[in-house]
């Protein structure tokens, strides 16, 4: 079922509709496909983790993952999946085009990310939460 969750991020609104079901489906599998080894090597540095609570983690270990995660793209495609991922989401009411998305995000990609993770929460978090990947990272964590 189609539905629209509200968060606030950054002190604006963020509005994420979830993806048709197609769409969803085809969007998962290009996110797999694009992270397949940079997850592989996520859990590795996740298990060297010594804290139980994510929200603790050192996400400095990460760096190598999401570096050799976005070699794999060129720069156009990388550009591309991350509108069409973001697009049926609106930050304070505004539809999130390629010049709200220029603008908006000019030297604050960071709130770019944080929306891209509400994004994925909205759509996949039955696959990337407790239930699903998660199951594997939580519990390296905890360890």
């Amino acid at each position: 079922m189609i539905k629209t969750e509200d968060k606030t991020i950054d002190s604006k609104k963020i509005t994420v509709t979830s993806f048709p079901g197609r769409k969803s489906l085809n969007l998962k599998n290009r996110i797999i496909v694009l992270l397949g080894e940079s997850f592989a090597q996520l859990i590795g540095q996740v298990k060297s983790i010594k804290t139980t609570k994510l929200k603790d983690m050192d996400v400095s270990i990460l760096v190598p993952v999401i570096e050799r995660f976005t070699q794999k793209l060129d720069p156009d495609t990388f550009t591309d999946f991350t509108l069409e991922l973001l697009s049926m989401s609106r930050v304070d009411g505004k539809e999130i085009t390629i010049e709200f998305f220029d603008n908006e995000f000019s030297g604050n990609l960071l709130f770019m990310y944080k929306i891209l993770a509400f994004v994925l929460e909205v759509n996949y978090g039955d696959f990337f939460g407790k239930n699903g990947i998660g199951k594997i990272i939580i519990p390296a964590v905890k360890k």
